[in-house]
């Protein structure tokens, strides 16, 4: 499975009673229930395609040329877009009752890392915000100047070093 077929099947949960549901807005709206497995791998293709085309579409507005008033419109404009797409395809489905909490999707997301992504990839993953810690480090210990680009650089090689020690947990969950 890819990323983005992760990050897809985030947003779909298997009800108590077996019934596929589909939350179209996440934790923020209620879900819809699916009527069969073909509607479902509709959905996930439309999802899919969304997400291959709106997420360059993202990247080149944001490297665009322009105020940050334009830039914020056309981002607003994509998001609506995107929610758009994804709401329409089940308007007309029953909603369910049953609610998706940010800490379920939070832990997804880890989850379809770690067993998405693969172990070799998560322990690569950890070397390199260990390395750029060590470095940030070296860097503001043996490195000359002010002290808040200093302090910004220490801060930095902090939040690496959490990185790496949260990505060592969810390897070692992975392997268990």
């Amino acid at each position: 499975m890819s990323y983005s077929d992760n990050m897809i099947e985030m947003v779909f949960k298997t009800s108590a009673t077996g019934q596929r549901i589909y939350y179209p807005f996440g934790a923020f709206g209620r879900g819809r229930i699916l009527s069969s497995e073909r509607e479902e791998k509709k959905l996930k293709k439309i999802l899919f395609w969304g997400v291959i085309i709106l997420s360059p579409a993202a990247f080149f507005i944001l490297r665009a040329n322009s105020s940050f008033m334009v830039k914020f419109f056309l981002i607003s404009a994509l998001f609506t877009v995107a929610n758009t797409i994804s709401y329409l395809p089940v308007r007309g489905n029953q909603i369910s009752d049953e609610r998706i909490t940010f800490s379920e999707l939070w832990q997804r997301s880890w989850r379809d890392l770690v067993y998405g992504s693969g172990r070799n990839f998560l322990w690569f993953f950890f070397l390199v915000c260990v390395i750029l810690a060590v470095i940030g480090v070296a860097a503001v210990f043996i490195g000359h100047g002010n002290l808040w680009p200093r302090l910004a650089l220490l801060g930095g090689s902090v939040l690496s070093a959490a990185s790496s020690l949260a990505l060592l947990l969810k390897t070692r969950q992975a392997g268990r």
